[in-house]
């Protein structure tokens, strides 16, 4: 168990129960697609290793029962076999160790998540200080904005256009001539 570094708590395991998919399926911690998902990842790898051990033997024993075979081709066969199913097996170990390990670590932290969402109260109240610096701010941003008039006015305008500006230079690029 480890402690929590904000309350110093002991986080709780959940029951055995919740650990199995099918629960944990049933009560929405987990959907059925994220459990097939991990399933299709990890433990059908585990029972196609496991699987093939059997096949590989069998067919490796039918094939050094042939009357062409010597002795020193079967016991070639039977050391490739031994190593190939030794193989297949930590490969399906693996994955299986993988499937469940996946599982549980998807199951514990959907079950953390709910564990805090329902110790979180629903609506704290605020405190007094706290509600004091809100409204301090909101009013000060009202005071610092400044209301934008717009002057709209109904028909023809006289509009002059503004005096030249004397310009310091000539059209020709050089400095004018008094």
């Amino acid at each position: 168990m480890s402690k929590d570094k904000k309350t110093g708590q002991q986080n709780e395991m959940p029951p055995d129960v919740v650990l199995e998919p099918e629960y944990a399926v049933g009560t929405g911690l987990i959907t059925q697609d994220e459990f097939n998902a991990i399933k299709n990842d990890y433990f059908s790898q585990s029972e196609l290793s496991a699987g093939l051990i059997v096949p590989l033997i069998l067919l490796a024993f039918a094939g050094s029962n042939s009357h062409w075979s010597l002795w020193w081709q079967r016991i070639v066969v039977a050391l490739i076999v031994g190593v190939v199913s030794f193989f297949l097996y930590l490969v399906a170990v693996e994955r299986r160790f993988q499937y469940r390990f996946e599982l549980k670590i998807l199951i514990l932290g959907r079950w953390d998540k709910a564990k805090e969402a329902a110790a979180k109260p629903d609506n704290p109240k605020p405190d007094i200080t706290q509600t004091r610096q809100t409204v301090e701010e909101k009013v000060n941003i009202a005071v610092e904005l400044k209301p934008l008039t717009v002057d709209l006015r109904t028909g023809a305008t006289n509009v002059t256009p503004a005096p030249p500006t004397p310009s310091l230079s000539s059209p020709s690029g050089g400095p004018e001539k008094p």
